[in-house]
């Protein structure tokens, strides 16, 4: 009899002792999905690594075990301590911790132990199962990708996700493009396999308000919104989380999102702002700021069906990101230009053009697409 998606899911997980958590993106649901599940499961008593390609943005840093995160699927390895026995037995052996030290105590049976018994070596982690969190396809992790191929075809994947572009790479594929976030997709999952403590509710709520922008997208459903209430009644710390991801923001950020508002345009169809090299420099910000100054965008602007940033990186390359609402889809604008996202974001990339021939040059062609 063949196994529902829920029973596969478990049985994958219950055969599994060393598991990898993967996601392309640092974004609040990425990243707060990701911290939850990495928490479940060493509940389990997994041993669990937790890899980002992006850097972790600083309002993410409060969530527990994020400076667990790792840049590299290699870099977890087991250090081996080995003690030659042939000469004298072990009889005992205890550890314990002192500040910022491990003392490891062995007491012989007969004779004693000298240093040249003691040998060290490390082991990289051979994973049993891998888990994607909001990855469409494989190429979205990059170089971690390019360089580690063999473990991606050697352990089964079971993929996560929510956008209508997922390209169903893994062995299992829970991927729900109704859902409003993939932490919205693992709370069930969650909850099944463990307690849900405060700061697993808290890693939730959050991935579901960064990825709903507090509750404002279309994806947000009645079951958001339940899902988001029990997660409160769970212990959530909903005030620590508008803290972090609205409140704090840094005087350099402020600067930029100046700049941007001061540039808004805007047409019948659609509004956009410009920034510069220059603006970046000045206000001592880099492109990772852009994330927020959209977010600032999107929660003070109205009245628009497409909101569009044009920056300029670097001389002669200008990246775009979209928004967009009601029924027009920001994958496939964004595709335009050889860019990737799903219906309400997406992003993309021109070489070759400076800031005013980019933006006379995407206005045209959205005006073509709409």
């Amino acid at each position: 009899m063949k196994l529902s998606l829920p029973e596969q899911i478990k049985s994958l997980i219950e055969r599994s002792k060393n598991i990898l958590l993967i996601t392309p993106k640092a974004s609040g649901d990425s990243i707060g999905a990701m911290l939850a599940l990495k928490a479940s499961l060493a509940s389990l008593g997994k041993e669990i690594v937790i890899v980002c390609v992006e850097s972790l943005p600083n309002n993410l840093k409060f969530l527990p075990s994020s400076d667990r995160i790792l840049d590299d699927i290699t870099k977890r390895t087991d250090f081996i301590i080995t003690l030659d026995l042939s000469k004298t037995k072990a009889e005992s052996l205890s550890y314990k911790k002192d500040n910022d030290r491990l003392n490891i105590s062995i007491i012989p049976k007969n004779g004693s132990f000298t240093s040249e018994d003691v040998s060290f070596s490390q082991k990289s982690l051979k994973y049993d199962l891998m888990i994607t969190i909001n990855c469409q396809n494989l190429e979205d992790l990059g170089m971690l990708y390019d360089k580690n191929a063999e473990i991606f075809y050697e352990v089964p994947i079971i993929n996560i996700d929510h956008s209508p572009a997922n390209e169903y790479f893994g062995q299992i594929n829970l991927v729900d493009i109704k859902a409003s976030s993939s932490s919205e997709i693992l709370f069930p999952a969650i909850n099944t396999i463990s307690k849900i403590d405060e700061n697993t509710a808290t890693c939730l709520l959050l991935g579901i308000i960064s990825e709903t922008h507090s509750f404002q997208t279309i994806s947000t459903t009645p079951k958001t919104l339940s899902q988001a209430a029990q997660l409160i009644e769970q212990g959530a710390d909903q005030e620590k989380i508008i803290q972090h991801l609205f409140r704090e923001k840094k005087l350099s950020s402020l600067k930029l999102w100046g700049r941007a508002l001061a540039r808004v345009r805007k047409n019948d169809f659609m509004i956009w702002t410009l920034l510069s090299q220059d603006d970046f420099e000045k206000t001592e910000t880099h492109e990772d700021g852009l994330e927020d100054v959209m977010n600032e965008m999107e929660a003070n602007v109205s009245g628009y069906n497409i909101m569009l940033i044009l920056a300029e990186t670097s001389p002669n390359k200008i990246q775009g990101m979209l928004r967009t609402r009601k029924s027009v889809n920001a994958e496939k604008i964004a595709q335009i230009f050889g860019g990737s996202g799903d219906e309400q974001k997406a992003s993309f990339t021109i070489e070759d053009k400076n800031l005013a021939d980019a933006e006379k040059k995407v206005i045209e062609k959205i005006k073509e697409a709409k």
